[in-house]
């Protein structure tokens, strides 16, 4: 679910780029693009780190223990 939400995210930039908002910004694009990537890594971080978390209590659990 985290990773449609990092797809949402680049297709918002996307959109922004296509409208032109910003466009008279001394940075523009490149403002856009870098902060789109940023966001976009941190929602693909977080998905990843959320699935690492299930993987290792759904082990845990299998051993008859809790994860910590």
């Amino acid at each position: 679910m985290l990773a449609l939400m990092a797809l949402a995210q680049v297709s918002a930039g996307v959109i922004a780029l296509a409208a032109g908002l910003g466009a008279t910004s001394a940075s523009w694009p490149g403002s856009i693009v870098a902060l789109t990537a940023f966001f976009a890594a941190l929602w693909l971080l977080s998905a990843w780190l959320f699935r690492k978390a299930a993987r290792e209590q759904t082990i845990a659990a299998g051993q008859g223990r809790t994860a910590e």
